[in-house]
């Protein structure tokens, strides 16, 4: 450390040492001054040593300077930036000096000591070149003539790039410091300077744990939101109660939509200029999204809470479909109620199909699926589909449709099918290649299915459920396998066959043949089968004793017993029309 010391001369030419003069002003002293000027040395010292923040730092170094040297004028310069700004000061006669003094680095003593870090000491300012003008008025005001200017060291060990501020100490008067004094102010500057940036750290640290704290604070409370959400949603089994957590948290409305755009939960009709849209997925699959807007913007912490919200509200549609989907498994409650025609409430029907991932408003159809029996075979005798092969048969329809919804029967694959813009003979080919697949897939068990109508509104569902039902039962008795019927290939029986028309149907089969039945039953007469022959042989008696393999006499006593059982004259046109279509009737329902 360089210091600029000058060794003075008296006025009358006679040489006295700096030391020497001193010594000789103290020894004047009275002892108790000497007593109490170290007393308030040391109390500004501890000050310095305890301080907590710069201001604190910086009026204890200048108490401590003022005390040590017992000057008339300190002062405490903190860098900032690449300048040196008032920290603190004592003894100025004006104290508005603090206002305007500043120092660039290298600028005037204080700037040289903060850019060289070293210490400075000046017998005489008035008279020193190296003064700033836009400081010299000021300097020359306050009459400050002798200057001790120190560096505050924050590392003594490594002074360069590590100068914090400079300390002054000053006299009113032309004045020759001594070593011992420059060692002084050097010494408060470096302990100013070790205790000062002790203090910066600790601020430093304060903010993070502050930053930290508010941080943990916020993570509580979204902690908090996202368990309330959870919470409710596993207590309620309603999305939309859990919703309504979160939208008076953000202040907005939230809605919950699925791909198709329909609604599966809100909360609040607050619809402001602000949005946000979540995406709901599962894996790389997307289930829908959520909405969300308010009148303020969203920053980033929003943000961050609403994509927890969206994996819980993802958690909590998935646990609906899966319920859902248990449920359609075990009951097929939702295609019993939409093939059935109980389509009371629509839009609760329209929701639990969005939450299959079934979007009800596009065009679909539906495909019966069994196992393909041969010729002979009927309704009674169809055998029963295992489970494996409903899964196959519901893998299948997933690769080529894009929604779909399954449910086993016991003797059939029902499938409602998703079909956008796809036309009838897409489908049709479509439905061929998966029965073909799936045929394959079973060591060529044969399968047949049956398609009904292209379905444009709820209503449709049960008329294309009862075509397909009944496409089904005519293909699986066919005698060739794989065959896939519509409802042109059912012609009059597509009409007999919808589901709204099956109970007063039985009715007409119980009236028409019940005593047929009967005695079918209790003899093994087979009065419907020589009916159906018969008249199927437009009342030839020679042909249709021949498909009997009877003689034409057994014949004309079956149809003589068949008329007294029924009551009824086989040549009247109505009671045969009556007949001829109890017969279809009964092939259809039975």
């Amino acid at each position: 450390m360089t210091v600029a010391l000058v060794t003075p001369v008296d006025g009358d030419g006679g040489r006295m040492t700096v030391r020497a003069a001193e010594r000789a002003r103290r020894g004047r002293e009275p002892v108790d001054e000497r007593v109490a000027t170290l007393a308030q040395f040391s109390s500004a010292y501890r000050q310095l040593v305890s301080a907590t923040t710069p201001t604190m730092v910086a009026q204890a170094a200048v108490e401590a300077g003022r005390w040590a040297l017992d000057s008339d004028i300190s002062w405490c310069g903190l860098l900032q930036g690449d300048a040196l700004v008032m920290g603190a000061y004592s003894g100025f006669r004006n104290p508005e000096i603090a206002d305007v003094w500043s120092l660039g680095l290298g600028q005037g003593i204080g700037g040289r000591v903060a850019a060289e870090g070293r210490t400075i000491t000046i017998r005489d300012y008035l008279r020193d070149p190296r003064r700033v003008p836009v400081m010299k008025k000021v300097i020359d005001d306050e009459g400050i003539r002798g200057v001790i200017c120190a560096p505050l060291v924050s590392d003594p060990l490594l002074p360069a790039g590590s100068i914090l501020g400079v300390l002054y100490v000053a006299v009113r008067r032309p004045h020759t410091f001594t070593r011992q004094e420059c060692d002084l102010v050097t010494a408060i500057a470096r302990d100013t300077g070790v205790r000062l940036a002790s203090v910066y750290r600790e601020a430093a640290l304060q903010l993070e744990r502050d930053h930290v704290a508010d941080r943990n604070d916020v993570l509580e409370q979204r902690l908090r939101i996202l368990a309330d959400l959870a919470d409710t949603c596993a207590d309620t089994g309603d999305l939309s109660a859990g919703l309504r957590i979160v939208a008076a948290h953000v202040g907005g409305g939230v809605s919950v939509v699925d791909q198709s755009g329909t609604v599966l939960g809100t909360a609040n009709d607050i619809a402001g200029e602000e949005r946000v849209t979540v995406a709901l997925q599962s894996g790389s699959v997307e289930i829908g999204r959520m909405e969300v807007s308010r009148d303020r913007a969203f920053d980033r912490g929003d943000g961050e809470l609403l994509d927890h919200v969206g994996r819980i509200v993802t958690l909590e549609l998935l646990r609906e479909r899966s319920s859902l989907e248990a449920e359609l498994r075990l009951r097929g409650e939702l295609l019993d109620d939409l093939l059935h025609g109980n389509v009371g409430d629509e839009a609760a029907l329209v929701r639990r199909a969005a939450l299959l991932g079934f979007g009800l408003s596009q065009p679909a159809f539906v495909a019966c699926f069994g196992i393909h029996v041969g010729h002979g075979g009927g309704h009674d005798t169809a055998p029963p589909v295992a489970r494996s092969v409903a899964d196959l048969i519901e893998r299948l329809a997933r690769q080529r449709f894009d929604q779909v919804i399954v449910a086993t029967r016991p003797t059939e694959v029902v499938a409602v099918l998703g079909v956008g813009d796809r036309n009838h003979a897409t489908v049709h080919s479509l439905v061929s290649e998966l029965v073909a697949t799936a045929t394959a897939l079973l060591g060529g068990r044969p399968l047949a299915a049956g398609m009904g109508r292209r379905c444009l509104t709820l209503a449709d569902h049960a008329d294309s459920f009862a075509e397909a039902s009944t496409a089904l039962d005519l293909a699986r008795t066919r005698p060739d396998a794989g065959q896939i019927l519509t409802p042109a290939d059912l012609g009059l029986l597509a009409v007999l066959g919808r589901g709204q028309q099956k109970k007063p149907l039985r009715e007409l089969v119980t009236q028409a043949l019940e005593p047929l039945v009967e005695a079918d039953r209790q003899s093994g007469s087979e009065y419907l089968k020589t009916l159906h022959t018969y008249l199927s042989a437009d009342r030839h008696l020679e042909r249709a004793a021949c498909e009997l393999h009877v003689h034409v006499n057994t014949l004309r006593y079956r149809l003589g017993k068949i008329q007294e059982l029924l009551g009824v004259d086989l040549h009247d046109v109505d009671a045969r029309f009556v007949l001829e279509l109890a017969l279809r009737v009964h092939a259809i329902l039975d």
